[in-house]
């Protein structure tokens, strides 16, 4: 995976500990990825997504773990505002101030990527809550699908 720029190395077992608090069980894929490649920024920086009938994409780095020089720490971007969902995990923002997180789905649950929008809200079970949106079923099918945008 070619990356524009990363933070380097970062603990295996830091990361398993860190999505195990949030109740989410990291991909193996996403461990091996951040283990190498901390906060990266890939040269396949966009995925594309669909509401309603509008299919479009966003470009997104990965947050980082850690504490300087990291910038996206990913620390801060858990326990949302306005997401009620019993489990997830941010793990990337976009160039638009969106998200994306793990949300286990299923029986057994897999982790499925989801773009949370900032500031498009839906009804959700306490009431307004930001937008969430299918991007893939797992996150080796969201790198599958990532896509190089020429500006």
């Amino acid at each position: 995976m070619d990356t524009i720029y990363d933070y380097g190395p970062f603990d295996k077992i830091k990361i398993i500990e860190f999505g195990n608090k949030h109740g989410v069980s990291l991909p193996e894929s996403y461990v091996g990825l951040m283990e190498k490649h901390n906060g990266a920024q890939l040269e396949k920086d966009s995925f594309k997504y669909t509401t309603a009938d509008i299919e479009d994409w966003l470009s997104f780095r990965f947050c980082g773990f850690g504490g300087w020089p990291v910038l996206d720490r990913i620390e801060k971007y858990q326990n949302m505002e306005y997401l009620f969902l019993e489990k997830y995990m941010i793990f990337g923002l976009t160039g638009a101030g969106d998200y994306l997180a793990f949300v286990p789905e299923g029986n057994p649950p897999e982790n499925h990527v989801k773009l949370i929008i900032h500031d498009d809200y839906e009804e959700g079970p306490h009431g307004d809550q930001m937008r969430i949106v299918d991007v893939a079923r797992n996150f080796d099918e969201f790198l599958a699908g990532l896509i190089e945008v020429d500006d």
